[in-house]
C-alpha cells in the first residue's frame, strides 16, 4: 500500500497529549492484560570514560585485558521511556523495564514487547531474527539507511538521508511470539530518530491518523510496518512524515 499523499504531522509538544479521551489504538494492545517488556538499547563498549571508549563490534581486535561496560544507552531512548511513561501513567497502566543485554526469552515470549532502539544496539532485537520489510543498513562511508526489502509501487529502495537536518526512522507493530501477543519497534538511523518515533505514536492525533489506513472493524490496528521521514533542527524532530506503510494482513 503506497500513501499518495504524504501524512505530514508536526508535533505540538503539549504535555496533556496523552490525556486525550480518544482512545489510542497503537497502544491498546498493550494497555491491556500483563505489563509489557519494554526493551532499550545497551550496547556494549570497551575501555572506560577516563581512558576512551569504543563500541564493541564484531570486527573489533580485543585483547584479554579489556574492559567490557554495558551500562549505556542513547539520550533519544531515554527520551523515548519519559514519553511512553506519560502514556502508560494516563492510562493507570504499567510496563516492565529492561536493558537488551538482560532479556531471557522464557520470560519474554509470553509477553508483548516493546522495542527501542536499533537492532544494531539491541541485542534482544538482534535475536528476534524476524525477517521485516524495513530494516536498517549500513553504507561503505558509515552512513545509515533504511532498505526496503519488498518495494511496493512508487516506493524507492531505500531511505537515505540528504542532510543532517534529516533523519528516518521504522515504527512497527507486528504479532508476537504467542498468540495473543504484540511486538512494537521503534527504530532510528539516530538516537534521535528513536526519540522522534517514539514521540510521533506518543501523539493520539497521529496514532489516529495511522488508524485511519490500518484499522480493523474490530477497533484494532492491522500490523504494519511505515517508515517516518524526520526534520531535525539541533537534534531536535520538528515533523514527521509517514513515508511507507506495509500493513501486513
Amino acid at each position: 500500500m503506497v500513501l499518495g499523499i504524504l501524512m505530514g504531522f508536526a508535533w505540538a509538544r503539549n504535555p496533556h497529549l496523552e490525556h486525550n479521551s480518544s482512545t489510542n489504538l497503537f497502544w491498546k494492545p498493550f494497555l491491556q492484560g500483563a505489563p509489557p517488556l519494554v526493551i532499550y538499547s545497551n550496547p556494549l563498549f570497551t575501555g572506560t570514560p577516563y581512558t576512551g571508549m569504543r563500541l564493541v563490534t564484531s570486527g573489533l581486535q580485543r585483547s584479554l585485558n579489556d574492559i567490557d561496560d554495558d551500562t549505556y544507552t542513547g539520550t533519544g531512548e531515554a527520551s523515548a521511556i519519559r514519553d511512553l511513561t506519560h502514556v502508560f501513567d494516563a492510562h493507570h497502566a504499567e510496563f516492565i523495564l529492561k536493558r537488551s543485554r538482560l532479556v531471557t526469552w522464557d520470560e519474554a515470549k509470553s509477553h508483548n514487547l516493546i522495542f527501542i532502539g536499533a537492532a544494531s544496539q539491541n541485542s534482544a532485537l538482534q535475536d528476534l531474527k524476524t525477517n521485516f520489510d524495513f530494516a536498517i543498513d549500513i553504507d561503505s562511508d558509515h552512513q545509515g539507511f533504511i532498505v526496503d526489502r519488498h518495494p511496493l509501487q512508487g516506493e524507492p529502495a531505500s531511505f537515505k538521508p540528504s542532510s543532517a537536518n534529516e533523519e528516518y526512522a521504522i515504527i512497527a507493530s507486528v504479532p508476537g511470539l504467542e498468540p495473543g501477543t504484540r511486538i512494537a519497534i521503534f527504530t532510528g538511523l539516530t538516537t534521535n530518530g528513536t526519540q522522534a518515533a517514539v514521540e510521533f505514536v506518543c501523539n493520539p492525533g497521529n496514532a489516529q491518523q495511522l488508524a485511519k489506513i490500518i484499522r480493523r472493524p474490530s477497533d484494532a490496528l492491522v500490523p504494519f510496518e511505515a517508515v517516518l521521514h524526520i526534520k531535525m533542527s539541533g537534534g531536535v524532530p520538528l515533523q514527521a512524515d509517514v513515508v511507507a506503510i506495509h500493513p501486513h494482513g
